[in-house]
């Protein structure tokens, strides 16, 4: 899973159980070592889409994100969460940096919760493709 995989399903997992497994990877010890490099700000960027036509970019809008970068025993860990929740922006980016430095198969309960994430998101993206298709009107070609 590249690290780009990883990031993407931190950046969208369950705050409550982030936060709980790196506060226990801490506690035990596994995690040690966490610098602050860049402190928890929140604020805005461009969300752009590619309508699928032409395939040109145009902005939707603004989100509110919030992003974090620490260090986790020399290893860098960086995370943007959609919304204000420093805690698990930090949480993110900690988790980050130790799957950077461990390896993803060296971490094995945070690879559980990121694969966990990324069948959630494939699977309501699945269920939005489901209802989406149920929508198509098949027009016959005329002559």
């Amino acid at each position: 899973m590249s690290r780009e995989d990883i990031c993407s399903s931190l950046a969208s997992s369950d705050a409550v159980a982030l936060e709980t497994l790196i506060n226990s990877l801490i506690a035990r010890g596994t995690i040690a070592n966490i610098e602050m490099i860049r402190p928890p700000s929140t604020g805005t960027i461009q969300m752009q889409v590619r309508e699928p036509i032409c395939e040109e970019r145009f902005i939707v809008g603004d989100a509110l994100v919030t992003i974090a970068e620490v260090s986790v025993d020399g290893t860098l860990g960086w995370a943007m969460r959609l919304g204000g929740d420093a805690n698990a922006t930090v949480a993110a980016a900690v988790a980050d940096a130790h799957i950077a430095r461990v390896g993803f198969e060296g971490a094995p309960e945070l690879a559980e919760l990121v694969l966990y994430t990324k069948s959630e998101i494939e699977r309501a993206d699945e269920q939005e493709w489901a209802e989406i298709r149920e929508t198509i009107i098949d027009f016959e070609e005329l002559d």
